[in-house]
């Protein structure tokens, strides 16, 4: 369940279709370039793939939502307010359902080669906006 704004929700739900899309093709991938991996070494070795992934998915979503930030905070229209109030409703809703967000901590397996190919995976994935509009004279 995603919480927010109808358009902010809409990306969020596109986001997550594809990073659980890259994740789930590229662990496949991974299992299928190390054919000699089986039962402990293979699960410890994709789920550290799998934690390198997050971890460098993380990375740049946190560096996007930074970069957004910086640039709404930039402006001096009275969009920017509006984004100020979006904010604060967000946290009053957050507030009134009795929701309180924490880090689930960082306890995890890595077996640097798996990991790091993880995080090189992470950086292939395409996070930016999808097409918008109709789409019209984009495909041929």
């Amino acid at each position: 369940m995603l919480f927010g704004f109808a358009p902010d929700t809409a990306l969020a739900s596109y986001l997550f279709a594809v990073i659980d899309r890259a994740m789930r093709s590229g662990l496949a991938a991974f299992r299928a370039e190390h054919p000699r991996l089986t039962g402990l070494a293979l699960r410890r070795a994709s789920q550290s793939f799998q934690h390198g992934m997050a971890d460098r998915l993380a990375e740049r979503l946190d560096a996007m939502h930074g970069e957004r930030e910086a640039s709404l905070a930039a402006q001096q229209t009275t969009s920017t307010a509006l984004i100020v109030v979006k904010h604060r409703v967000v946290e009053d809703a957050f507030r009134d359902a009795k929701i309180r967000l924490v880090s689930g901590g960082r306890r995890r397996v890595r077996l640097n080669g798996a990991f790091r190919r993880g995080r090189d995976a992470g950086d292939r994935v395409d996070l930016h906006r999808p097409v918008t509009g109709d789409g019209r004279g984009l495909i041929a």
